[in-house]
């Protein structure tokens, strides 16, 4: 009888080697089908292009400033306030994506920059904080905005619009995230304010652009070409934001001595200087949106040693009409509806006019 293998019973190394391939082939095969699946139902519910990686929406990809808001852009929805009341948002951005406000256009000229809040994507045009300030103020005024921007991304901001709007003050408000949103490290260990995109960093007196991601570099770049891998990521880190212990507890906790915190206050201080440099001439003050600590005593300290002028009416006005019942907050619990705005924009614009350096005559 020959020793031989059995004619059939392949279990040589080949053999393995054509399972490997063939379970490799049905993963990508299946992925593949996914993927399809899941751009076709985007063209579906929002028209997104089916072979292009870009999605509509409020926001584009910018090379300097990581992302931007979205030029030319117009959209109709619903929202809903914290208190459960349904309004309509019809929103939109000019060709340089700013935001406008209907206001006097023979009256000074207000630039103001932020995340976010500024953004106001939660209310409609000539609702936001900014709006209601230049109505109050009988001015111009111009918003320029991003959900997630750090300090960098304004000061950016700020030096490419100074040109173009020529304004008499220069507003940037500020909030606790910017300290997440300026230092690397901090923005890589949170789950709530971590935009996983890459953005500039202003780190040991240049510009950096780096990704604060969870993950190898390698999967940033199928993320960026996968809306499969993009969703899961995304569903991923709500999880982790809703069970893990968030850098910001950590902070709390520990206050201005958590580790980093120094460092992000250092780095933020010296954009800040950069901002007052190319405010010069004109008026700048910092608007605060909210104040919490450790953060605001640092933002405090910070502006006092600069020589900027801090005004923090907007925030208290609205903290105390939300402790009197006041439905202020969009559903998130994060940002203002439109009341909130208006409670905002009037305490703001109350406090400019008691300052006599500022120009503003009521």
């Amino acid at each position: 009888m020959s020793g031989g293998a059995i004619p059939g019973n392949n279990t040589g190394p080949k053999s393995w080697i054509r399972v490997l391939l063939l379970t490799l082939l049905g993963a990508v095969a299946l992925f593949a089908v996914a993927e399809m699946y899941q751009r076709l139902q985007d063209w579906r519910h929002t028209r997104a292009p089916i072979l292009s990686n870009d999605r509509p929406g409020p926001f584009r990809y910018d090379a300097k400033l990581g992302w931007a808001p979205r030029e030319s852009y117009k959209s109709t929805y619903t929202r809903r306030t914290l208190g459960g009341t349904i309004y309509s948002v019809h929103y939109s951005s000019d060709a340089s994506g700013l935001r406008l406000c209907s206001t006097n256009v023979k009256g000074k000229k207000i630039l103001v920059v932020g995340d976010s809040h500024t953004q106001a994507l939660e209310v409609s045009d000539d609702k936001p904080y900014p709006c209601v300030l230049a109505r109050d103020l009988k001015a111009a005024a111009v918003a320029y905005g991003a959900g997630g921007y750090g300090t960098l991304q304004e000061r950016m901001a700020i030096e490419r619009f100074i040109p173009l709007v020529q304004p008499d003050l220069i507003i940037v408000q500020t909030g606790y995230d910017d300290f997440m949103n300026n230092e690397f490290d901090l923005e890589k260990a949170s789950f709530v304010n971590n935009h996983n995109m890459r953005r500039p960093y202003w780190r040991s007196g240049q510009i950096e652009y780096l990704i604060p991601s969870h993950f190898p570099l390698w999967f940033e770049s199928l993320r960026s070409h996968s809306r499969v891998a993009s969703n899961w990521y995304d569903s991923l880190l709500v999880k982790k934001w809703a069970k893990e212990r968030n850098v910001e507890d950590e902070i709390a906790k520990a206050g201005a001595s958590y580790p980093g915190f120094d460092r992000s206050v250092a780095e933020t201080s010296e954009i800040f200087a950069q901002i007052k440099a190319l405010s010069a001439g004109r008026g700048l003050i910092v608007a605060a949106s909210d104040l919490k600590e450790p953060y605001h005593s640092a933002f405090k300290k910070m502006f006092q040693d600069l020589g900027i002028l801090m005004i923090e009416d907007g925030a208290v006005a609205f903290n105390e009409a939300r402790e009197r019942g006041v439905d202020v907050y969009y559903r998130d619990s994060i940002h203002f509806n439109e009341a909130g705005h208006q409670i905002f924009g009037d305490a703001l614009a109350k406090a400019i006019l008691a300052h006599p350096e500022l120009h503003f005559n009521k």
